[in-house]
């Protein structure tokens, strides 16, 4: 039996080293951990400036799950093994 998609929002700015690493970091946790069963919603802060508003977004990059309980977690997710512990709680 699939457990529901895991939906992540990735809050980035614009082509900062740090949110381009978060991205490609996010998608390599994603591809291995649940292959098939994620969803993805990267929002630039240069492009959507009202999201940090409405999200409460304070510091880039920012990943959030819209899960029960929801996580969030910042910095570039290089690691691993703490964006994968903390994303597999939602998955329980």
């Amino acid at each position: 039996m699939k457990s529901e998609p895991l939906l992540l929002r990735l809050y980035i700015s614009g082509k900062a080293p740090n949110s381009l690493m978060a991205v490609k970091n996010l998608k390599v946790i994603c591809e291995a951990q649940f292959p098939d069963n994620y969803s993805i919603e990267v929002i630039d802060l240069f492009e959507q400036p009202y999201r940090a508003i409405e999200d409460g977004v304070m510091i880039t990059p920012m990943l959030m799950s819209s899960s029960s309980p929801p996580v969030s977690i910042i910095g570039d997710l290089s690691d691993t093994e703490g964006v994968i512990n903390a994303l597999m709680t939602t998955q329980q």
